[in-house]
């Protein structure tokens, strides 16, 4: 057991997350008018937070892709392109069609 006495030093990444998490709940409480404000406002995230870059593994992939089934397969063309080209979650999910076209179409026209 450990005692209530003692404290770990916790990284700034998860006190952040805790601050994110705690915040979320706050606007959600103001928005249902169960709070008045959010007091995590006046609280500033903590800096030091170090970031890193994550790559997909191939097993991962394999899962990944097996999971776009049923209520997500409309997602599977999406996630092949993003794994294929390299993009992040953003620029695909708010890509419009006539960009992934002018993107696409000099690549196939000229193989």
């Amino acid at each position: 057991m450990i005692s209530k006495n003692k404290t770990k030093t916790r990284m700034a990444a998860s006190v952040n997350r805790e601050l994110r998490l705690l915040s979320r709940i706050f606007r959600l409480a103001v928005s249902s008018k169960e709070a008045a404000e959010n007091p995590c406002r006046e609280v500033k995230i903590l800096k030091g937070e170090q970031h890193r870059t994550r790559y997909l593994l191939p097993e991962e992939e394999g899962r990944l892709m097996a999971t776009l089934t049923g209520q997500r397969s409309h997602l599977c063309d999406m996630v092949t392109l993003a794994i294929n080209t390299g993009l992040r979650v953003t620029p695909p999910a708010s890509a419009r069609t006539t960009a992934i076209l002018r993107w696409c179409l000099p690549r196939i026209a000229t193989n």
